[in-house]
């Protein structure tokens, strides 16, 4: 049996493939991370992916993540909006029966399921920015080495 990566990050995975959209990026740049980062300058469309409640289910060999995907726009909830369908469309495009599945950050991610959203959100930390939230379910298990 062959040994398994010992980090494996879907949190880290799921940005990853953020990162890999045209569409997405078109938008965002480099604005795609686990944390806001003072060098984006904000406020601008950025995506901030979050552990979602809970600690990771961690049983091998599947496990399961939730998490939080927030888009942001500088002024409009049309931007945020247009941001929040260009990641719904790219993760959970379907492939044959199920949801998009992917590689990146030690682990293998097998689904992402979308368990639901927050539009219009008007704030965040006390800022005003306008923003749409994303809560997915991911399925994933550790890269074989």
């Amino acid at each position: 049996m062959p040994a398994l990566v010992a980090v494996a990050n879907p949190y880290q995975a799921l940005t990853a493939q953020l990162r890999l959209s045209a569409d997405v990026v078109a938008l965002t740049s480099t604005r795609i991370g686990l944390e806001m980062q003072t060098s984006w300058l904000m406020p601008k469309q950025a995506i901030v992916v979050t552990q979602a409640g809970g600690v990771a289910d961690v049983y091998p060999p599947l496990a399961t993540a939730r998490a939080a995907i927030r888009c942001f726009a500088p002024k409009y909830f049309h931007d945020a909006e247009a941001l929040y369908e260009r990641v719904l469309a790219w993760l959970l495009r379907p492939e044959g029966n199920g949801p998009t599945s992917f590689t990146l950050g030690g682990c293998v991610v097998h689904g992402v399921q979308h368990e639901g959203s927050i539009p219009r959100l008007a704030d965040y930390e006390g800022k005003p920015w306008p923003s749409f939230l994303l809560y997915v379910v991911m399925t994933y298990s550790l890269v074989p080495s």
